[in-house]
C-alpha cells in the first residue's frame, strides 16, 4: 500500500448513531489480523501513507511474531509507536496535530469530511523518496505532481 489515506472518524464527534457492537474507543482505522498462518497474509508493506482515527491506536497488527513480515515507512500514524524493526522513518501523531482539512460530518451545517491535507499538516514532506518505492506514484488523486524527494504522505499532496 503506497500513498493511501486510511481514516476512521465515524461517530466522532457529532454522529449519535453507531451501528456496531464495539465501543468507539476500541475501533482502529486499520486492523491487520495475521495470527493464523493458514488464513492471513504474512507480508505487507505500507509506505507514505496516513493511518489515523478519532482515537488511538489507529493501526493494530495482531500477528504471530515469527511468521509476519512487514515494512511500514514514511507514514503518519495515529499510534504511539510500532515496536518492530520493520517500522522506520514514521511520524507519530500528537494530540494537537492537524492532518486533514475536515474530519467530521455535521448534518445541519452541510460540513463534510475533507481528507486533503490541512495547512500546516504533519503529513507533509515526510514520505520516502519516490525512487525508493515499487509503484513510484508520481501524482495524487487530484493529478497534482508529488515532490519526488520529499513527497507528502497520503492520497493527496499539498496544493
Amino acid at each position: 500500500m503506497e500513498h493511501s489515506s486510511v481514516a476512521n472518524y465515524f461517530g466522532y464527534p457529532y454522529t449519535t448513531l453507531n451501528i456496531h457492537n464495539t465501543p468507539r474507543e476500541e475501533v482502529a482505522a486499520m486492523y491487520i489480523l495475521a495470527s493464523s498462518q493458514d488464513m492471513a497474509p504474512n507480508q505487507d508493506s505500507i509506505y507514505n501513507s496516513i493511518i489515523t482515527c478519532a482515537v488511538r491506536p489507529a493501526l493494530v497488527i495482531d500477528s504471530i511474531p515469527d511468521s509476519y513480515c512487514a515494512e511500514v515507512a514514511g507514514c503518519y500514524i495515529n499510534t504511539d509507536s510500532l515496536p518492530h524493526a520493520w517500522s522506520h522513518d514514521n511520524t507519530w501523531a500528537q494530540e494537537e496535530d492537524a492532518v486533514f482539512k475536515n474530519t467530521y460530518y455535521k448534518y445541519g451545517e452541510y460540513l463534510y469530511y475533507d481528507f486533503h491535507l490541512a495547512t500546516p499538516s504533519k503529513a507533509r514532506q515526510i514520505g520516502l523518496p519516490l525512487s525508493s518505492l515499487r509503484l513510484q506514484i508520481a501524482t495524487d488523486l487530484n493529478g497534482v505532481s508529488r515532490d519526488p524527494e520529499h513527497p507528502d504522505a497520503g492520497c493527496y499532496s499539498n496544493q
